[in-house]
């Protein structure tokens, strides 16, 4: 694990780390189930 500095600068820093990973992953998220929904309807076609 990194050493982190107590100030507000690295708070903000991981803040920001913080947001930019949870878009990503909901992004994923969002990528799984239209992969879900499309295997779906090859298996239904099948």
């Amino acid at each position: 694990m990194e050493q982190v500095h107590p100030t507000r600068m690295e708070l903000m820093k991981k803040r920001s780390q913080i947001v930019l990973a949870e878009q990503g992953r909901d992004l994923l998220k969002e990528k799984m189930e239209a992969l879900i929904q499309e295997f779906f309807k090859i298996m239904v076609n099948f």
